[in-house]
């Protein structure tokens, strides 16, 4: 899970990343960046001509910011008494 694709997003610029690891819970391909199959260098080169339209990026970076507040540590919280909440009342 990349803490520097947070901050990237959290600045308002959509990502490109390799489909590793926690990247399609970081980046939602096509919303707020994009995902490519990782070694997949033709992918890769699709997914940065894609970015290099100033209208899609500007879609995209409008996105970014929005994406990484779902992640913050205050809804974290709030998900986890929530979940406490419930166990205790099973």
């Amino acid at each position: 899970f990349s803490l520097a694709a947070l901050e990237v997003l959290a600045s308002g610029v959509p990502m490109i990343m390799s489909n590793i690891g926690g990247a399609s819970e970081i980046v939602e391909d096509g919303v707020n960046g994009y995902l490519f199959e990782a070694g997949n260098t033709e992918q890769l080169v699709e997914r940065l001509k894609a970015i290099s339209d100033p209208a899609r990026q500007a879609a995209l970076a409008a996105r970014a910011r929005h994406s990484v507040e779902e992640m913050s540590e205050a809804r974290m919280a709030d998900r986890y008494a929530a979940f406490l909440d419930d166990l205790s009342r099973s």
